[in-house]
């Protein structure tokens, strides 16, 4: 469990690596990120990271190592068992913004797609080169993917 001078530390030190408007530390901010999509599960977090970049997800990953502060990574918490879920102080590292999509390689019927893609989009990114991504889960405009094939 991480201490709350800890904490206090790490949240600062990711503010500087990442700015304010995307370290959230408000507990009316954190909100969203600390229950499943059912409810049932509910913890505590020292800040959630929204990073946009791999580059910025080393920079967190570096910040909790350096801190020896836990990380949970969160896609798009549509889970039903609480596995991204923080529950003793856990930096949370949030996907959503890790959203580029390249443009799908007909030869191969590939395409990367970024870890905060949602299924959705990639199908929708699927379907405009006349392709289908066969993968369809009710959470499909919450849930990620960090690649995909289509076919």
């Amino acid at each position: 469990m991480a201490t709350i001078g800890a904490s206090d530390r790490v949240s600062n030190a990711l503010v500087e690596a990442l700015g304010p408007e995307q370290v959230l530390v408000d507990p009316e901010t954190k909100a969203g990120y600390l229950c499943d999509w059912t409810g049932r599960w509910e913890g505590e977090a020292a800040a959630v990271v929204r990073p946009g970049t791999a580059e910025e997800v080393h920079r967190v990953v570096r910040i909790c190592e350096e801190f020896r502060h836990p990380l949970v990574p969160q896609g798009g918490n549509t889970g039903l068992v609480g596995g991204s879920i923080p529950h003793d102080g856990e930096v949370v590292l949030s996907l959503r913004r890790l959203n580029q999509l390249s443009a799908v390689d007909q030869g191969s019927r590939e395409v990367t797609v970024g870890a905060g893609v949602t299924i959705g989009t990639l199908q929708e990114h699927a379907r405009r080169s006349g392709l289908a991504y066969g993968v369809d889960l009710a959470s499909r405009e919450g849930g990620t993917d960090a690649a995909a094939n289509v076919a």
